[in-house]
């Protein structure tokens, strides 16, 4: 390690220096749970903030600091950080010009440079000529960064935020030569083809820290009395959503983009929406996720992990969760959340309001047939699923059963549920 640090740093003083606006920057935070640890995780993102101004990355160094409360005093010797590089998204993933097989930079080299800060350098391997990703004015992920809580971190802020005081900043450069040729996959040489020390390096520690949160949940209208858990029909129908159907709705408004490969291998149900409500007053909604209803009751998030991630502080809330074409429910009285995992089980759990749900084997299902999604079902759920009848293979609010199809059943559906209305404040 300290032989990679000094021969970086031989090679780095003798470059020349660029008036060149970066940012590095968080986006994309999240809290899982891996069955043993909590974990949070958020990308490094790199942008040119100089008009006009895109470059070719070489190597560079990126200090780090973290809550030790969180995650525990020197996290790299510890085995408490991870970074992630290998996938397209990634620039430090980037592959030569020539062939598109070789890395073109060597990963990331990590260090504890402090108890509570952490280092992390890459060097460019090969020549600038076999470079064809290049950091522009729309932020790039770098790499993504991973801390492990500590037994006792649970409820701590993570803080994760750069290190930007004179001693650790400015140390980016533009791409070393040879510039022109990549047939050879040729090694970069930063002595003879020296890149430029960026000097203005800038630093947005602005990430809100998420609460992660695995729910659990179950729709009476897909449910299996005989399997004890939901059908799942409605995933290999063709307009099945990718995008969360909340927004639409007026109760979100992420818009999230389901993975197409996270509904192809998991047992998918349907869409289903979180909120956060205050502690204080249940009518009022502080924050929504959305996620994808699993037919075992786990929910997971777009991009398949198994918490649901929350902008919102540790605190104690009332928890809701909410269906398009089922009544929603809440937990009877505010459920404390923190940093490190949390978990609410609505097939269990005391539920706000007079018969907020029904029960089959001893399990609480969310009542289905409110088909247009207004908390009740009465007189309009029927004639909705009356005017929708015989509408087959398709994903609608009047097919209460979510089997895809809208017939007779939905309406006898929709006319033994009649008059429920949704326990929500």
């Amino acid at each position: 390690m300290k032989i990679f640090l000094l021969s970086l740093l031989s090679i780095l003083l003798s470059v020349s220096l660029v008036g060149q606006d970066v940012l590095f920057s968080f986006e994309n935070d999240e809290i899982t749970f891996d069955g043993t640890d909590s974990i949070y995780a958020v990308d490094v993102m790199i942008s040119s903030q100089t008009p006009g101004g895109a470059f070719k990355m070489s190597s560079g160094q990126l200090y780090i600091n973290y809550n030790n409360n969180a995650f525990g005093p020197n996290v790299y010797q510890s085995g408490k950080v991870s970074v992630f590089i290998d996938s397209p998204k990634y620039l430090l993933n980037a592959k030569d010009s020539q062939f598109g097989v070789v890395k073109v930079y060597s990963g990331l080299q990590l260090n504890d440079n402090t108890h509570e800060r952490l280092s992390l350098a890459w060097q460019q391997d090969r020549a600038g000529a076999c470079i064809t990703e290049s950091v522009i004015s729309i932020p790039r992920k770098l790499f993504r960064i991973a801390f492990t809580y500590r037994t006792n971190g649970t409820g701590a802020t993570p803080m994760v935020c750069f290190e930007s005081q004179t001693l650790y900043s400015n140390q980016t450069y533009t791409e070393c030569g040879p510039y022109t040729d990549c047939t050879t996959l040729p090694i970069a040489d930063c002595l003879m083809f020296p890149g430029a020390q960026i000097v203005d390096d800038a630093f947005d520690c602005q990430v809100t820290y998420s609460l992660g949160l695995e729910v659990k949940a179950m729709l009476e209208g897909p449910y299996n009395t005989t399997s004890g858990v939901m059908n799942a029909d409605l995933k290999t129908i063709p307009d099945f959503p990718l995008i969360e159907p909340y927004s639409a709705l007026g109760w979100h408004s992420g818009g999230e983009v389901a993975l197409s490969r996270v509904i192809t291998h998991n047992d998918v149900v349907d869409w289903v929406l979180i909120e956060l409500r205050d502690k204080n007053d249940a009518s009022i909604v502080l924050e929504t996720a959305v996620g994808l209803l699993l037919s075992d009751g786990a929910i997971i998030n777009e991009r398949g992990s198994s918490c649901v991630n929350l902008a919102a502080s540790k605190d104690d809330y009332y928890v809701a969760i909410r269906h398009r074409n089922h009544l929603g429910v809440m937990t009877a009285a505010p459920v404390s959340l923190g940093y490190s995992e949390n978990s609410v089980d609505f097939t269990t759990i005391p539920l706000m309001g007079t018969n907020a749900s029904t029960i089959a084997n001893t399990t609480q299902l969310l009542w289905m047939g409110d088909t247009n999604s207004d908390g009740t079902v009465d007189a309009a759920d029927r004639s909705t699923t009356w005017n929708d009848r015989n509408t087959n293979n398709t994903y609608i609010g009047s097919d209460c059963n979510l089997d895809s199809n809208v017939d007779a059943a939905d309406r006898s559906i929709t006319w033994n549920r009649r008059n429920l209305t949704q326990q929500l404040p």
